[in-house]
């Protein structure tokens, strides 16, 4: 089992542009301009890696980050505040089942963000708030013969996809060769 975390809290003040004119007068001069920029960043994971047999393996692991940031600006339009939030949740399980020269992973990846962004400027204040969802489940075969040649066969199924999509790859020395059973097409191709 394995914890990290992680903090930060950065904050910089950082130039504006300057205009062509200011360019052509003095190009090192600092513009009246300026970004005040604060970031406030965390971010935890926990995982496990347990054997459950001599076959049998599990791998998982849970991320959470928060991200904040604050902008106060200063231009010649006027005073802007920048307001900026995302929160990122991953999860990913993976089982594994490897005996003799055969790998079999059943897992799946699980991610979640919001974002939060808003402005206040001259105009008034106008934000967006916004969510994210991407789940895809998986079972992956790898077959190792001998030190030649390599057979993978897999197949995904991503959240916006209503069913399996199998492939099969082989795999040699010369030569490969991929075979996607969803569309029937094959390619073969040289590898140097």
């Amino acid at each position: 089992m394995f914890v990290e975390a992680r903090q930060s809290d950065d904050e910089f003040r950082l130039a504006g542009a300057l205009s062509a004119a200011l360019v052509a007068q003095d190009r090192r001069q600092a513009g009246s301009s300026f970004n005040a920029y604060a970031a406030d960043n965390r971010a935890t994971r926990i995982g496990i890696d347990q054997r459950l047999g001599e076959y049998l393996e599990l791998f998982a692991s849970y991320g959470d980050r928060d991200d904040d940031v604050v902008i106060n600006s200063m231009s010649s339009f006027g005073a802007a505040v920048t307001g900026q939030q995302r929160r990122v949740k991953t999860f990913d399980p993976r089982l594994v089942f490897a005996v003799d020269g055969l790998r079999a992973t059943l897992g799946m990846d699980a991610e979640r963000v919001d974002y939060d962004f808003a402005l206040d400027f001259g105009f008034g204040p106008s934000g967006t708030e916004q969510r994210q969802r991407k789940r895809s489940e998986y079972l992956h075969f790898i077959y190792t013969r001998s030190t030649v040649s390599i057979c993978k066969a897999g197949c995904v199924m991503p959240a916006w996809m209503p069913t399996w999509r199998p492939s099969i790859w082989i795999t040699t020395k010369a030569r490969s060769c991929i075979r996607s059973a969803s569309t029937g097409a094959a390619t073969a191709a040289v590898i140097t």
